[in-house]
């Protein structure tokens, strides 16, 4: 057995490296290194640099978690314990009693806030993936079973709005530093892919408060987007505006960005997508009013999945408690099964999850797949053979 183990060691409190990467070699179940010269015991930062394979279960505390967060200069590492923090704090308030409140700690918001104003990273992206909260999909896996996914889904948000509340300004001090100059071109390269990144999630942030100024916010960027020819800004914007969507700025962008497309297949598909992924009370509703829409077809594959795939993906609206979202897709996947079975079948998959489900849920979606298994002599093989394998998890 051989493990590369690239290590560093931070110094508590002033977050100073006391010992730079170091690879140690794993040779057996149990190893003792010893490291001389520290005058106090440091914070590990293991696995640098992705070293191995490996998943780590280290005894970090919080503080610890929120000091690597804010200090280590391995990326990645920073990175996971942002996302380890984040996880936390989601649980937290996914096993709280509905209702309570919510106080982002200190340590926490500290954290971020270190790293959204962090002015020695050259590159500007890696800040901006240890801003972004983990997916509910990614928490579900490391979640015991019975799961209410719309309640995650709450709890993510709130999580999410109290970060945008008490990181506000820091949140628009750093939109304002990285927005482009009037007149600015639009430069394709990392370092500038970075700095858009990093400023679309802070206009994400700021929108978590769908108030006025958020609404006037996005469509600002979506006028100077236009202008600028710059498809990264104009789709963040679009997509914070589309969970607006009452607002006349929303309306009008959404007219725009059709226009701008020009009948572009990969451009309309994302006006599809942003739409039918949208975090709105009647997502249903408005994913059939865009299947009416005349650029619509169930026979194009890519449109197909950039509205009803797209939906599945959609926790909220897809997990309604009334099943509507489970018998859309299932009338679907029937459908969409006489025109493409591969297509049919993957749509199928967004069943999958049931068995991690609470039982209200989980007897929704069986009822569906008694639907479809009914139909079995009328399905494809394809179609049939994933109902079937579904159906039959535990």
């Amino acid at each position: 057995m051989l493990i590369p183990v690239v290590v560093g060691l931070l110094e508590r409190g002033t977050g100073k490296e006391v010992m730079p990467s170091k690879v140690l070699e794993l040779t057996t179940e149990e190893q003792t290194f010893t490291f001389e010269g520290l005058s106090a015991e440091p914070v590990p930062s293991l696995f640098r640099d992705f070293s191995a394979p490996v998943k780590v279960d280290y005894p970090y505390s919080d503080e610890d978690l929120a000091f690597l967060a804010a200090f280590d200069t391995d990326s990645f590492n920073r990175w996971e314990a942002a996302q380890q923090l984040g996880a936390k704090e989601i649980k937290k308030v996914y096993a709280a009693a509905p209702g309570s409140a919510y106080q982002l700690p200190a340590g926490y918001a500290d954290a971020l806030r270190r790293i959204l104003t962090d002015k020695e990273t050259s590159d500007l992206s890696l800040l901006s993936y240890a801003l972004v909260l983990p997916a509910e999909s990614a928490l579900m896996e490391t979640m015991t079973p019975p799961i209410n996914p719309v309640h995650l889904h709450e709890a993510r948000g709130a999580v999410r709005k109290a970060i945008a509340t008490a990181l506000k300004d820091d949140f628009t001090k750093r939109y304002q530093e990285l927005s482009p100059a009037a007149g600015e071109p639009v430069v394709i390269d990392g370092v500038s892919a970075g700095k858009r990144r990093l400023r679309n999630l802070c206009l994400g942030y700021l929108s978590a408060f769908q108030d006025a100024d958020s609404v006037a916010l996005n469509a600002a960027q979506f006028k100077e987007a236009r202008a600028r020819g710059c498809m990264t800004d104009k789709l963040a914007a679009f997509g914070n505006l589309v969970e607006m969507p009452d607002t006349p700025e929303s309306k009008e962008a959404i007219g725009a960005f059709f226009e701008d497309a020009k009948g572009d297949a990969l451009v309309v598909n994302k006006w599809f997508g942003m739409q039918a992924g949208a975090d709105v009370p009647d997502g249903l509703a408005r994913v059939q009013r865009l299947m009416e829409h005349p650029d619509f077809t169930l026979k194009n594959p890519n449109r197909l999945r950039s509205v009803v795939s797209v939906f599945g993906g959609n926790v909220a609206n897809f997990h309604k408690i009334d099943g509507t979202g489970y018998a859309f897709m299932t009338k679907m996947v029937l459908e969409v099964d006489k025109l493409n079975p591969q297509v049919a079948s993957r749509m199928a998959l967004t069943f999958s999850t049931w068995a991690k489900l609470d039982p209200a849920r989980q007897a929704l979606i069986k009822e569906q797949l008694a639907v479809l298994n009914s139909k079995g002599s009328e399905l494809s093989k394809d179609t049939f053979e994933v109902v079937s394998r579904v159906s039959k998890v535990a």
